[in-house]
């Protein structure tokens, strides 16, 4: 999250190595070769540090100084649906409790946050839960000179598409391609970039070679290097992902190719609502045929790339830092 204003805060990081199975004991020794006391705070940043931290320092003084944080995956992966470990051990009491004591609670988006209130048996207060989104790196998340359409062979004036991230039937991938075929049976002046991995890439892939209507429109890059993302963003028309996924508590993708001037699309539904400012950052569409339409109207060649860079300053790490230092 970069660097609090000021004289740096004091930190240690502590990596963990070892078979998989082991690794909670293995923090848990790490966190008690730690001085704990010596700390203000202590930020619990996912389930599995949540589990640790509650199993074995669940009942002591240090509860009051962790700051627990909700991503996404909590209500399900605790208490509705638990699985492997967090079932065996039967971790969603321990967590609720975790919850209660600590010294704050932060979602990532207020969608998160009456997400997990409504789904968690935690009997947590509303009250005490913070929302402060996951900044983005606008020093390395910003626009950028890009040779990458020639790179690609994409033909002049062709509109170029772009979806990131882990290519899944959850994250809407199906759902495209269907529009995107439809998409480019009218209209050829389309190509489709896709960067990332995930089990429907192949699919994904099978169906582009298959068809003559979506051969050499899908271009897949596999896995990119972060550093390397600003350069698909700056390049894109159009950023878009149809993520229905419940879950979905804000959609960082989304804000990183706002941050690179790139209008963003996706479904009006869960945390997307806050990534995307409906016709001034992108569009928020219903379903696939009102995105159908949009894309044959490119709406979105009329947006403000300076505006939309401009506007996505609000998902930069100095204004979550900011609200983050109120907490700790």
């Amino acid at each position: 999250w970069g660097e609090l204003p000021g004289p740096p805060p004091r930190y240690e990081l502590a990596r963990v190595r070892g078979p998989g199975k082991l690794w909670p004991l293995r923090l848990a020794m790490r966190l008690r070769s730690l001085d704990l006391s010596g700390y203000d705070s202590i930020i619990l940043n996912d389930i599995g540090a949540c589990f640790v931290f509650g199993s074995f320092f669940g009942g002591s003084i240090h509860v009051r100084r962790a700051i627990v944080f909700l991503h996404g995956g909590e209500p399900v992966e605790v208490f509705l649906a638990p699985h492997g470990y967090l079932r065996l051990t039967r971790f969603a009491r321990r967590y609720a409790r975790l919850l209660s004591g600590s010294k704050a609670v932060v979602a990532v988006s207020d969608y998160m946050k009456d997400y997990f209130l409504r789904h968690s048996p935690s009997g947590l207060d509303a009250a005490k839960i913070s929302v402060i989104y996951s900044g983005i790196d606008q020093e390395l998340f910003r626009p950028v000179e890009s040779g990458l359409r020639g790179e690609l062979g994409i033909e002049e004036g062709a509109s170029l598409l772009l979806s990131t991230g882990r290519i899944t039937e959850e994250k809407g991938f199906p759902g495209m391609l269907s529009v995107f075929e439809e998409l480019v049976a009218g209209d050829a002046g389309y190509a489709w970039v896709v960067v990332g991995t995930g089990p429907y890439a192949c699919e994904l892939r099978s169906r582009a070679d298959r068809s003559a209507v979506l051969k050499d429109r899908i271009i897949l890059r596999g896995y990119v290097e972060r550093p390397e993302l600003p350069a698909y963003y700056s390049s894109a028309d159009l950023f878009w992902l149809l993520s229905a996924r419940e879950g979905e508590s804000f959609g960082l993708v989304y804000a990183e190719a706002q941050s690179c001037g790139c209008p963003a699309l996706g479904l009006a539904m869960h945390g997307v609502n806050e990534a995307i400012e409906n016709g001034v950052t992108g569009y928020l569409v219903s379903d696939e045929r009102e995105c159908l339409a949009l894309l044959r109207q490119h709406a979105y060649s009329g947006l403000d790339r300076r505006d939309i860079a401009s506007r996505a300053s609000r998902w930069g790490t100095e204004s979550s830092l900011e609200r983050l230092e109120g907490l700790l």
